[in-house]
């Protein structure tokens, strides 16, 4: 599955020789956007659930009544542990889509690494990590009414224990995994037992039960009448698959069948018949016949998580972080459903920047960038100012903007493809200080700095073109070089000649014209052809013919169009199909509308089929990528200062 939008491994086309554009006349330190401006604003839809107040690991969750409590964790800096970065609220998700998050107490200090059941109209707590002067494992244990608001002490366990996990079977809690802190948070002592004690028992107690692993950051369930624990990190520091399963009727351990991957950090979620899993690798697995099977993905990777049922075959990762990295934690809790596939998930943010539309937007890893664009909502209001050069990085577990690197110039509809790790922004439009005309600039960006550097120029202006890359070579195919300068439709000149490039030689004709003007347009590299959908040409007369054009021997044929003719289709490839979203088709009283629907085609049949008929909000403009197996569409197209960005699942 693909990550960034057109990437393809090849070799590098970024030159800074002869006709490349002017360096770049200043660059904007990257500087964090206020904690606030991230936390404007987050309304969610479809199968996102009401987005966290905070992000937080490590922390204990139940539900209780259909509704999803969480308790204590920690928002901090992963491995500089803190008393600030420790959490000693106990959140509530009422019922209701998407429902929202209240806070309904306090814990009498700040917990993480702590297992939390739901029994009678309690929650109850067990163990974890406080931190004072340094971070130490508790023996505490305690109830919590949702009633009254009050607690209740239970019989601290007999060990201080953190790091675990727990379970009921009736109305029996089983701890299992965990360790006791020692001198340091990279040592200590591995729980060698599970502890087991009977709620309702008039006087309960703990009982000690011999485990057959030693292991922490795990996840025990109950099937049925059974326990199962598994995952974690072992005694040995190193990642477990181990699943070990318990029997209470005859006191006997069982091996079952290993993970699918490592479960350190993972979550796991169980009913009588049913038992489910997410790892950090963001894969879902359910234990069926005595073997994993997969489920799908998460949208977001996430461990030191929990799963909670929000539903009789849904259920909700919530929390959790990508991995060891300070960006932020997962805020966004998304539902899947064990029964249906192709969920659209939509959140709306605060967007930082001026921009309205026409940006080059992309993703690369976890982050997507937003750079240029017009500050119109208006379809034709190219006014100098209109025209920004800003740059802006999404974090998209956390929703945490960043600003970074502005794009050298003003100018908006720039082209992007990945060259190699850098990538590469050609042409576009923008205000020359006499009139709005096309450009044939290129720049290319370093992720790693976040910078961008002169790159080889187009050998005119030229936008709305398409850019494609394949097997080292750079492709130019059609656009509009447009300049008032020349009068009348002289102005509008239709490039019918398409380019390739590759280093160092710069860009010639390909020799493959297209077969007529075409601009505005959908297109994509699949395999050994550039899937073309849609488009207008001359006249503002719209396309609707649609063509393959085959890299190796460079010929076009004709394909099925979509449903409807599209403007300003936007195509991905993902999993060895296209993918056409976003843009314009004709109404039934021929004005243009905003197409809402995602439509899918299969090169092995030729047949396009719909993914959906209704993202959810307007698509206008909205540009779309591949983020972790998902489409991802990202808009600003609005007078509230948000960007709307949904995530759809493209199917299992």
């Amino acid at each position: 599955m693909t990550r960034n939008w057109l990437l393809v491994s090849i070799s590098s086309l970024l030159w800074g020789c002869a006709g490349a554009a002017p360096a770049p006349p200043h660059v904007t330190s990257t500087t964090a956007m206020p904690a606030a401006k991230a936390a404007e604003r987050i309304v969610v839809g479809g199968s996102f659930l009401a987005a966290m107040p905070k992000g937080l690991t490590s922390f204990g969750s139940a539900v209780l009544n259909g509704d999803v409590f969480l308790v204590g964790g920690y928002g901090g800096e992963p491995h500089r542990y803190t008393a600030e970065g420790q959490s000693r609220d106990i959140w509530k998700l009422s019922r209701g889509t998407p429902g929202t998050w209240s806070k309904v107490d306090e814990l009498p200090y700040g917990l993480q690494g702590l297992a939390v059941v739901a029994h009678g109209g309690e929650l109850c707590r067990f163990g974890g990590n406080r931190v004072e002067t340094s971070m130490r494992s508790v023996a505490d244990a305690a109830c919590w009414s949702t009633k009254t608001g009050a607690w209740r002490a239970l019989p601290s366990l007999p060990k201080e224990r953190s790091s675990l996990d727990a379970t009921m079977i009736g109305s029996t809690v089983y701890l299992a995994g965990g360790w006791q802190v020692g001198s340091s948070e990279q040592s200590g002592e591995w729980a060698t037992d599970i502890l087991r004690m009977d709620l309702a028992a008039r006087t309960p107690k703990w009982e000690s039960i011999a485990a057959p692993i030693r292991t922490r950051a795990a996840s025990v369930v109950a099937v049925g009448q059974k326990l199962y624990l598994m995952g974690g990190l072992g005694a040995d520091k190193q990642p477990s698959r181990t699943v070990s399963i318990f029997d209470p009727a005859t006191g006997t351990w069982s091996r079952g069948p290993d993970l699918p991957s490592d479960g350190f950090g993972m979550a796991a979620i169980a009913n009588e018949n049913t038992l489910v899993i997410t790892t950090r690798d963001g894969a879902v697995s359910e234990l069926r016949d005595g073997a994993w099977g997969a489920l799908g993905t998460l949208t977001f990777p996430r461990m030191f998580h929990r799963l909670a049922w929000v539903g009789p075959s849904q259920l909700a990762a919530i929390g959790g972080i990508t991995g060891m990295q300070t960006h932020g934690r997962t805020k966004l809790v998304e539902v899947l459903s064990l029964e249906k596939t192709g969920d659209v998930a939509r959140v709306e943010i605060a967007f930082p920047g001026q921009a309205k539309n026409r940006q080059a937007i992309f993703v690369h890893e976890d982050f997507l960038y937003v750079f240029g664009g017009n500050t119109s909502l208006e379809q034709h209001d190219f006014a100098p100012g209109n025209f920004v050069d800003e740059g802006h990085r999404l974090h998209l577990p956390s929703l945490t903007w960043t600003r970074v690197g502005t794009y050298p110039q003003k100018r908006q509809s720039m082209q992007v493809a990945w060259v190699g790790s850098e990538l590469l922004a050609l042409g576009g439009f923008g205000h020359n200080g006499t009139a709005a005309v096309s450009f044939n600039e290129g720049y290319s960006f370093d992720p790693r700095t976040e910078t961008w550097k002169p790159a080889q120029n187009l050998p005119a202006g030229r936008t709305q073109f398409g850019l494609a890359t394949h097997e080292g070579q750079v492709y130019v195919f059609g656009g509009l070089n447009y300049d008032p300068a020349r009068s009348g439709d002289a102005a509008f000149d239709h490039v019918t000649t398409n380019l390739v490039a590759k280093a160092p030689q710069g860009f010639g004709d390909l020799g493959a014209p297209l077969p007529g003007p075409r601009r505005a347009f959908g297109g994509v590299t699949l395999g050994d052809e550039y899937f073309i959908v849609g488009g207008m040409r001359e006249s503002f007369k719209l396309v609707d013919d649609c063509l393959r054009y085959s890299f190796s021997s460079k010929q076009y044929r004709a394909m099925p169009c979509p449903q409807k003719t599209r403007l300003s289709a936007r195509l991905v490839a993902l999993d060895g199909k296209v993918y056409a979203a976003s843009g314009n088709t004709r109404g039934s009283g021929g004005a243009l509308e905003t197409d809402r629907s995602i439509e899918v085609f299969d090169p092995k049949t030729s047949r396009w089929s719909l993914l959906t008929g209704d993202v959810g909000f307007d698509t206008h403009h909205a540009n779309v990528a591949t983020y972790r197996g998902r489409i991802v569409m990202a808009s600003t197209q609005n007078d509230r200062g948000t960007m709307t960005l949904a995530f759809i699942g493209a199917g299992r």
